[in-house]
């Protein structure tokens, strides 16, 4: 059998408090700390969470059509008639866009067709970054209203060309057989 796990000579301890009360109360420091831990935390916690959010839904602000024009309009002076312009064609594309419902077929033909870009580059310069357009088959896309769109959203003015000083230069199916 073994021994006695404590000395047999000496007693043992007992407690002179229930636990509970001031054997297991803090100090009020020590509660201050905690709580300030704890209200650190759970900020720290939130941002975290905060900055997570959006970084999945890759939002950065409101994304309407009619915030965006009047962000914009605000921002830079403009001519009166260049502010109703784009007034107006912010509220046609916003029209548009609910006014007429898309269909997306299920599957393309699976073909990539090169598009020829329209227009001319521009005179910018800056980093020169090369594009190309090629539409996938079967998906009804008109080949020249898409090449155009992707021509005039690269060059506009509110771009990267102006902000990042990125000079985009399209490259015709031809040159890039060769």
């Amino acid at each position: 059998m073994p021994g006695p796990t404590h000395a047999p000579d000496r007693p043992m301890p007992t407690r002179t408090a229930p636990i509970g009360d001031s054997a297991r109360s803090m100090s009020i420091e020590r509660q201050r700390r905690l709580r300030r831990t704890l209200v650190v935390g759970g900020l720290l916690l939130l941002a975290l969470l905060w900055f997570a959010i959006k970084a999945l839904t890759g939002s950065s602000g409101p994304s309407t059509a009619a915030h965006a024009a009047t962000e914009a309009a605000g921002s830079r002076p403009t001519s009166s008639a260049g502010a109703t312009a784009s007034a107006s064609a912010s509220k046609a594309a916003s029209t548009t866009a609910s006014a007429e419902p898309t269909t997306v077929p299920k599957a393309g033909t699976g073909k990539l067709i090169p598009v020829a870009i329209p227009g001319s580059d521009s005179d910018r310069s800056g980093r020169r970054v090369t594009f190309s357009i090629d539409i996938e088959g079967g998906l009804g896309i008109d080949p020249a209203t898409f090449a155009a769109k992707v021509r005039s959203v690269l060059g506009d003015a509110r771009g990267w060309e102006t902000k990042l000083g990125v000079h985009f230069v399209g490259i015709s199916p031809q040159q890039r057989a060769a």
